[in-house]
């Protein structure tokens, strides 16, 4: 069962158009390659590899479409190795399919034990550490649908527990956020949850080193995304407040739990999910957005946000049809 919370009705077309059953043979091996150029990199509609231009919104085809179903925003960048990992589903399950990212091509397939909801990656979790070079993933077990949480060698495919959220405690949350704070070892994640019968929205903090829910706290203001700042050790979120209508920027400390505000981002009100992606070099944040006013409903603007500010330094158009734009979105540094 999956709950909704400031899903906007982009989101909802776009997911709802995802519904087939396909299936993939096996991909090839890891092999040496020159290192593709630094910056924005997604998964288009029909589940390729592409590169993103921040600064024309042009989308550039890598590779060739890849028979899955992608899952919104359930994608990670290994920097050394140059592998774009992305989450799909076929006919027999869910798998981590490893894409070259001078190519295109599928160089891995790691099955997953999880179990689908209606809509493919809701409740879910991906993530990549680079100290460990793990790849992180959450999902919910067959049977008694708790949410465990699985650190993956990308090369080998090995996997192995590390936490679990028990099913009494959460709910699947369509348009919850999630991120990994690497200097903190802190996987966040975004789940519903039954308070005295109420049904609320909570941020759980998971220490992956020890298993435990370091933090677990009421979601007070609309996180949507987050995406981890190397420079200041902290989360950064994209939040929406209710009462004026407006999107926010704000920071969130793993060792706390505190969320902190940074500063308002004029003019753009609805995020395409929680696809986001920082670029740790010329320090911009940037997110899927429509216009407060100015451009049809369903027009999405890639938009860069100064991290400490909440100034929008920059913003073109992406895509007018949610349904056909990006479904994830990272920075190769």
């Amino acid at each position: 069962m999956a709950t909704c919370r400031s899903c906007s009705a982009l989101m909802l077309a776009a997911v709802s158009c995802m519904i087939a059953a396909i299936t993939l043979g096996t991909g090839a091996t890891f092999a040496a390659a020159l290192r593709p150029p630094s910056g924005l990199y997604g998964i288009g509609a029909n589940f390729n590899l592409v590169r993103i231009d921040p600064k024309t919104g042009n989308i550039t085809t890598v590779g060739p479409a890849v028979p899955f179903l992608q899952s919104q925003q359930l994608a990670a960048v290994d920097p050394v190795s140059s592998i774009f990992y992305a989450v799909g589903q076929n006919a027999t399950g869910q798998v981590v399919i490893g894409l070259d990212m001078n190519t295109g091509l599928v160089v891995s397939q790691t099955p997953l034990p999880f179990v689908s909801s209606m809509f493919i990656g809701v409740g879910q979790v991906f993530d990549f550490d680079p100290l460990t070079n793990r790849l992180i993933a959450m999902g919910r077990e067959a049977g008694n649908s708790t949410h465990f949480i699985l650190s993956i060698n990308p090369i080998t495919g090995v996997t192995s527990n590390v936490a679990l959220i028990p099913s009494t405690t959460s709910t699947d949350l369509l348009g919850g956020s999630s991120g990994f704070d690497p200097s903190a070892g802190i996987q966040w994640v975004e789940l519903d949850v039954s308070n005295n019968g109420t049904l609320e929205t909570d941020l759980f903090a998971v220490n992956l080193t020890t298993g435990q829910i370091a933090h677990q706290i009421p979601d007070k203001y609309n996180v949507n995304s987050m995406a981890f700042d190397q420079g200041t050790n902290s989360m950064l979120c994209f939040t929406f407040d209710d009462a004026s209508t407006t999107r926010q920027l704000m920071s969130l400390d793993s060792a706390t739990g505190a969320l902190k505000k940074i500063g308002t981002v004029k003019d753009y009100t609805y995020t395409n999910g929680d696809i986001v992606a920082f670029d740790s070099e010329k320090r911009i944040l940037y997110g899927i957005f429509t216009k407060q006013s100015g451009a049809p409903a369903t027009t999405l603007f890639l938009v860069g946000v100064h991290p400490e500010t909440a100034a929008v330094v920059s913003s073109v158009q992406l895509c007018q049809d949610p349904a056909s734009c990006l479904w994830a979105m990272v920075y190769l540094p």
